[in-house]
């Protein structure tokens, strides 16, 4: 079954979102998670560890959302780790996943290798049913790479509930 805003769309959906507050962050991200377990759709919270406790503390049931380690320091790393879950979940039927993922501030690495890699996974994801929505906190993150994000990602979620 296919839910949410994207109910229509076949193949990835490349969805970003800006927040400035932990309630901002929420606001977006736990009702993206309660639609895909409502729709019985797999649905993966790959966060850095302290947005994946915001999560775990505001939704009162989180068994059938499956917590991994958030993204790795490499995006070479990222893309072959989720391609694998995505083709095991494939295989076992699933006709819509979902994945909200952010990436960790701070690995050292230059921000144009993950620059690449948002843009990149707009190909990269295109062959699977995923519905993808990577928040970005605006107080953390640079000017220069929201402007990167926001020219990365086709759709754009906000905290009152709109996909642009």
């Amino acid at each position: 079954m296919r839910s949410g805003a994207v109910t229509d769309h076949r193949g990835f959906f490349h969805e970003t979102a800006f927040y400035g507050s932990n309630d901002e962050f929420l606001a977006l991200v736990v009702p993206f998670l309660h639609g895909g377990v409502e729709a019985g759709e797999p649905t993966i919270v790959a966060l850095r560890e302290g947005n994946a406790e915001l999560v775990r503390a505001a939704m009162h049931d989180t068994s059938n959302i499956s917590f991994v380690a958030g993204p790795g320091l490499r995006p070479a790393s990222v893309i072959k780790a989720y391609r694998d879950v995505l083709t095991a979940l494939m295989a076992r039927g699933a006709q819509r996943i979902r994945l909200v993922s952010d990436i960790p501030p701070g690995t050292g690495l230059p921000w144009e290798w993950w620059a690449r890699y948002e843009a990149a996974a707009n190909h990269i994801f295109a062959d699977f049913p995923l519905w993808a929505l990577c928040p970005y906190d605006t107080r953390i993150t640079p000017d220069d790479v929201l402007t990167d994000v926001a020219r990365t990602h086709p759709h754009v979620a906000t905290a009152d509930g709109q996909h642009v």
